[in-house]
């Protein structure tokens, strides 16, 4: 099997988990470090972040789009959406690293998961900048601009296959082989 045929069968797993574990770092942090762009407790609200990362690690990009047009002076439900947010970024997080490591086949799974770790810390780095640059000259982007990335990051999602009840693969050539399987069923289903 070529060289080329294997990179291609990883490629796209890769390029998209990449995208989701920098948007799901970008949006933690600049949810983490947003309580005075909200105008809210700055102690009660880190208490609240806290909280909504005990429970869980989708609705994340509606929140936030919601939060992106709510008036500022609705404290409480600044704060809802806010914790809304919170808390499913942070069952987004446990997830994707759960998923990244059934996608991944055995003999790459460390380095992969490192090099999504590591390019993760983009999104760490330019949140800082969203928050305190972007939200001083438009409060409401930060917000809009989380949100969007979280629902970006959906139908690059289901792209990637399912794992559920799938053995775990432990090479890169059984990945393109059951790639090449699947593919010959689905074309034998369309020919009948």
């Amino acid at each position: 099997m070529s060289a080329y045929k294997l990179c291609k069968a990883i490629r796209e797993r890769v390029l998209i988990m990449w995208f989701m574990f920098v948007v799901a770092t970008m949006i933690f942090y600049g949810l983490s470090m947003a309580p005075v762009s909200y105008s809210v407790n700055p102690f009660v609200y880190m208490m609240l972040t806290g909280l909504m990362e005990i429970p869980g690690y989708a609705t994340s990009g509606v929140s936030l789009g919601l939060l992106a047009w709510t008036a500022p002076e609705i404290v409480w439900l600044v704060m809802t959406l806010a914790m809304i947010g919170k808390l499913c970024i942070s069952m987004a997080f446990q997830i994707i690293y759960l998923y990244a490591v059934e996608l991944l086949p055995t003999e790459i799974r460390s380095t992969g998961i490192g090099s999504m770790v590591f390019v993760s810390r983009f999104g760490a780095i330019v949140s800082p900048f969203i928050i305190d640059t972007l939200g001083s000259s438009v409060p409401w982007a930060p917000s809009l601009l989380f949100g969007m990335l979280s629902l970006v990051a959906v139908p690059l999602c289901l792209r990637l296959p399912e794992t559920l009840g799938q053995p775990v693969v432990d090479t890169i050539t059984e990945l393109t082989q059951d790639k090449e399987l699947k593919r010959e069923k689905d074309e034998n289903l369309l020919r009948r």
